[in-house]
C-alpha cells in the first residue's frame, strides 16, 4: 500500500512539473508576442462583426489582429477596439483604419490605410486612429429600395398620379412628333440623294475630261521642251558664227554695203 502511495505521489509530482513547464512556456511565448507588438485603438459606434481575432491588414500584409473589444457608455456609447500591430509595421500620423467586408460571408477585416507621402511622425503606443467604413452592399440596396418605395408612395398621393399621367401623355406626343420629323427627314434625304448622285456624276465627268486635257497638254509640252532642247544644242555654234561675223565686220565694215569677191581697195589700186 505504501508503494502505491509513493507511486501516486511521484505521478502527481511529474504532472505538476509538466503543468508548471507548460505554464512557463505559455507565459514566455505570450510575453514574447506582447513584446513584438504594440497597441492602437479605434472607436466604433457599431461593432458590425468586429471581434477578437479579426485580422488587421497593411497593404495586403497581415499586420496584426484585434485582441480586445470593450464597451464604453460615457460620455457616449461606443465600442473600443484594441489592435495588436506587429512592431515591424511603422505607421505614421494620418493613418486611417478602414472597416472592410471580407468576401460575401459577412466577415470583416481592418485595413490600415497610410497617408500620402512618407513624412510625419511615427504613431505612438495606444494612439486612437480615425476610422472609415466601406459601404455595405446590402445596406446600399436597402437604401435604394427605400427611395423607390418613397417614390411610389409620392406617385400614389393626390395629384401626383395625374401629373405623372400628363407627363406620360406629353412624352407620347413628343415621340409622335419625333417619328414624323424622322419621316420628313428621311424623305428629304431621299430627294437630296438623287441630286447628290447627279452632282457626283458631273464631277466624275469633269474630272475625266480634265485628266484628258492634262494628258494632251502634257504631250504637247513634252514636244515643246524637246524642240527647245534641240535648239539649245545648236546655240553655241550660232553664237560662235555670230562672233566671227561681228569680228569680220569690225575689220571690213564695207561688207555691209558691197558684196563681191574683190577687195575694194585692191580694185582701186588696179585702176
Amino acid at each position: 500500500m505504501e508503494f502505491d502511495k509513493k507511486d501516486v505521489a511521484a505521478g502527481a509530482f511529474v504532472v505538476a512539473a509538466i503543468a508548471v513547464f507548460i505554464g512557463a512556456l505559455v507565459a514566455v511565448e505570450r510575453a514574447r508576442y506582447m513584446a513584438e507588438t504594440y497597441h492602437l485603438r479605434i472607436h466604433l459606434a457599431e461593432i458590425a462583426g468586429i471581434d477578437r481575432g479579426v485580422d488587421v491588414m497593411y497593404k495586403g500584409y497581415k499586420a496584426g489582429e484585434v485582441d480586445r473589444v470593450r464597451v464604453v457608455y460615457e460620455p457616449e456609447f461606443r465600442f473600443v477596439v484594441r489592435l495588436a500591430v506587429k512592431s515591424e509595421i511603422r505607421l505614421r500620423q494620418g493613418t486611417v483604419v478602414a472597416v472592410r467586408n471580407k468576401g460575401l460571408g459577412g466577415g470583416k477585416v481592418l485595413d490600415l490605410v497610410p497617408p500620402e507621402g512618407t513624412g510625419g511622425p511615427i504613431i505612438a503606443e495606444g494612439a486612437i486612429l480615425p476610422t472609415t467604413r466601406e459601404t455595405d452592399l446590402m445596406a446600399k440596396a436597402n437604401e435604394v429600395l427605400g427611395e423607390a418605395q418613397k417614390m411610389v408612395k409620392s406617385f400614389q398621393q393626390k395629384g401626383t398620379a395625374e401629373e405623372a399621367a400628363a407627363v406620360v401623355r406629353a412624352a407620347r406626343m413628343a415621340l409622335v412628333h419625333l417619328d414624323q420629323t424622322l419621316v420628313s427627314t428621311h424623305a428629304m434625304v431621299e430627294e437630296d440623294r438623287v441630286a447628290l448622285r447627279a452632282t457626283l456624276e458631273q464631277t466624275r465627268e469633269l474630272t475625266t475630261h480634265s485628266n484628258d486635257l492634262l494628258e494632251k497638254k502634257s504631250a504637247a509640252m513634252e514636244r515643246s521642251l524637246k524642240n527647245l532642247d534641240d535648239s539649245m544644242t545648236h546655240l553655241p555654234a550660232i553664237l560662235k558664227n555670230l562672233e566671227e561675223l561681228t569680228a569680220d565686220l569690225k575689220k571690213h565694215p564695207w561688207h555691209l554695203i558691197r558684196k563681191g569677191k574683190e577687195d575694194p581697195v585692191e580694185a582701186e589700186h588696179n585702176h
